[in-house]
């Protein structure tokens, strides 16, 4: 857990960031709450979408790392159906997350401000984007001193 908070770090960093930068770029154009309610749901709905998505590649590659074979069943120490069990949980998750996605943008329909809903779903692009590239960096930052 240690190791994927770490690597996180920056992605969390660019959430908020962004979060803020949207904050300001929506109060230059508009003081509406109702596009600072839509933006900051569409933000979270969208920063736990990559949550959910981050959970899942790490569940996968667990999956597909985990000991097999012969050696595992007789000592009975396969993790595979743990690791099952969590990539179809958050496969629901994601399911879910992209559900309540399309509620929201049903319930949208013509009446929410068009920049929050743009804003917050654009948090979606921004957040792994500028993340990666942070987190990129600062792991070759980091093999190059090694």
């Amino acid at each position: 857990m240690h190791n994927f908070l770490r690597t996180s770090k920056p992605f969390l960093i660019v959430a908020i960031v962004w979060c803020f930068i949207a904050f300001l770029i929506l109060f230059g154009v508009s003081k509406s709450v109702a596009g600072f309610v839509w933006l900051l749901g569409f933000w979270f709905l969208s920063v736990l979408d990559i949550f959910i998505i981050a959970k899942l590649v790490l569940s996968l590659l667990s999956f597909v790392s985990a000991p097999s074979g012969p050696q595992t069943e007789v000592i009975g120490d396969s993790k595979k159906p743990i690791f099952l069990t969590q990539i179809i949980l958050w496969l629901v998750a994601k399911l879910v997350c992209l559900g309540l996605f399309g509620a929201c943008l049903f319930l949208a329909g013509e009446s929410a401000p068009k920049l929050g809903v743009f804003l917050g779903i654009s948090t979606i692009i921004v957040v792994p984007l500028f993340g990666g590239l942070w987190w990129s960096y600062k792991e070759l930052s980091h093999a190059r001193a090694a």
